[in-house]
Order: C-alpha cells, then structure tokens, then sequence
C-alpha cells in the first residue's frame, strides 16, 4: 500500500489479528490522503478503513461500509 499511497513521510503497520492492522501515518496530509482518496485495492481485494481513536480495543473495531 505505500506505492500507491505514495506518503511523504513514513507510514507503519501493526498487525493486531488476521487480515487486520492498524496503519499510523505520520502526518495528517498522508493520513487525509489514506482515508479520502479510496478505495483502495490490495492484491484485487478491497482495503478497508476506518478511522481508530487509539483507546478501544482495535481487534473490536467494527468496518460498517465501504465507500464507492
């Protein structure tokens, strides 16, 4: 996903259970970018985003929709 977000600075992934991370972009045009510019296709399967507040567990985070 960083060749097609193409950020200016660095962007990290934490795996946090199966299919599911928490990406952390280190400044908020890169973080803009990610969560407005979709959708986003990885490998032909649909990337899905959700803003995350950093406090609830992240395995309980819930995807409602995926916007297209």
């Amino acid at each position: 996903m960083r060749a097609a977000w193409n950020p200016a600075q660095s962007v990290r992934f934490r795996p946090v259970g199966p299919n599911r991370f928490v990406v952390q972009a280190s400044c908020l045009g890169d973080w803009e970018h990610i969560m407005l510019q979709g959708p986003w296709l990885f490998r032909n399967m649909a990337v899905l985003l959700c803003p995350y507040d950093g406090f609830h567990k992240a395995e309980e985070v819930e995807f409602h929709h995926l916007p297209i």
